[in-house]
């Protein structure tokens, strides 16, 4: 997919989003198309069955995101909504467009800026960039230091923790890291995963999500 018919999808995304009454103190999805392919009624649903009802999700994902358009979106996707808390996924598409990790980091502290003035005591979780098929070992380098730099801004942040889904994505604990050994759980395009996986996924990440909001 092209840069520009990205830019014409993600555009189509948010616009459904803005037809959606305004709801606030959820939890909200905020990134990539990791999370826009889960869908917006299917991630709230399966979150929500996953943790007995306890999760309250809204999904705002859209695809392509890089940091600086999550800032440029801010206004409409998030600052009406009041989130209690958010889930970032960030990263990945940063990194594609050539931005080096400190660069995409230091647009990522500014987000979480924006978030923390607008609701001082949201709590932040930003996702490590997780392993995939697709990725080469030159990027694998520039995501571990992605997500080394991400650790260190979420320790000395106030309410801002990691969250680390890699284990998800292999059968055994010993195996992360050995992108050979990564389950089938991707589409054709070795980035984003199967229906079947995200129902998986929501089993796997809710009551995680959930155990580390209420902690």
């Amino acid at each position: 997919m092209s840069r520009l018919t990205n830019l014409w999808v993600s555009r189509k995304e948010i616009g459904t989003y803005l037809t959606y009454p305004v709801t606030t103190g959820k939890v909200m999805l905020y990134g990539s198309s990791f999370f826009t392919r889960w869908g917006y009624e299917s991630a709230r649903q399966q979150l929500s069955d996953a943790t007995d009802g306890k999760l309250d999700i809204i999904n705002h994902g859209f695809g392509g995101a890089t940091v600086d358009e999550l800032l440029y979106h801010y206004p409409r996707l998030v600052a009406p909504y009041k989130p209690s808390a958010v889930v970032i996924r960030s990263g990945y598409n940063d990194i594609y467009q050539k931005l080096t990790p400190e660069e995409s980091i230091f647009l990522l502290r500014r987000l979480i800026s924006w978030f923390q003035t607008d609701n001082p005591d949201i709590r932040i979780f930003l996702l490590n960039v997780f392993d995939t098929k697709r990725m080469t070992d030159e990027k694998h380098e520039l995501f571990v230091r992605y997500n080394q730099l991400m650790a260190e801004l979420a320790a000395e942040t106030e309410n801002v923790e990691t969250f680390d889904i890699n284990a998800f994505f292999y059968e055994n604990p010993e195996d992360i890291g050995d992108r050979s050994k990564l389950r089938d759980v991707f589409v054709e395009d070795g980035l984003h995963m199967t229906e079947e996986a995200y129902l998986e996924f929501a089993n796997y990440f809710g009551p995680r999500l959930l155990a580390a909001i209420n902690k």
